[in-house]
């Protein structure tokens, strides 16, 4: 099935692939590569990316986003995929984003979408486990009750830019056994927490 572009979606589509071309072409990729950057992306051209509206394309507009859907989204990581482009949109705006504004509390969804339509903060999401597959009901990291609130344990793998992320959306059982879909709670883990431990990979893409 084609889909058939509006005249809103041709402009964001010719913006976006004019942007890529001019700001990130495949030799910048590798040129992040060889010289092993921590961060592996620009927070300029992050920023940049913000003020266009891109990172705020499915954020509601009560918090600065702009409160499209999925086929604007696709436009923008179509532009961002064809060149390789490191910046965290998948994870922070895709995933993290998106997940936090189904599950999220008010004050949450009010503080940290509006930072990340912003383009001033990065979520990410940490669901994956040792031999999951991509099951996100594959989970043994457990959640118990404490009198601060919650401790979390377990261990999560390939979370994506999560060494650039200010928080990160933790997957983790409060009740049952993995396999099971029900018991599984979502946590909004601070980079600083105590206890987090974040190991970077370097990945081929």
């Amino acid at each position: 099935m084609e889909l058939v572009l509006n005249e809103d979606q041709e402009l964001i589509a010719k913006t976006a692939a004019d942007f890529v071309a001019e700001n990130s072409p495949i030799s910048r990729v590798r040129e992040l590569r060889d010289s092993a950057d921590p961060l592996g992306f620009s927070r300029p051209l992050w920023r940049e990316m913000a003020e266009l509206g891109w990172v705020g394309i499915p954020i509601d507009e009560a918090f600065g986003g702009a409160g499209m859907g999925l086929a604007e989204l696709a436009i923008v990581l179509e532009a961002l995929g064809k060149n390789l482009a490191p910046e965290p949109f998948l994870s922070s705006v895709l995933l993290g984003a998106r997940i936090l504004d189904r599950g999220g509390e008010p004050s949450q969804r009010r503080e940290w979408l509006t930072a990340i339509a912003g383009g001033e903060k990065l979520l990410t999401l940490a669901y994956q486990e040792a031999g999951s597959r991509y099951d996100v009901c594959h989970c043994e990291t457990e959640a118990e009750t404490t009198s601060a609130g919650y401790r979390i344990r377990g261990e999560k793998q390939q979370v994506l830019d999560a060494a650039a992320a200010d928080a990160i959306v933790v997957v983790a059982r409060t009740a049952g056994r993995s396999p099971e879909r029900e018991g599984l709670s979502l946590f909004l883990v601070p980079a600083g927490a105590a206890g987090l431990e974040v190991t970077p990979q370097t990945r081929v893409d």
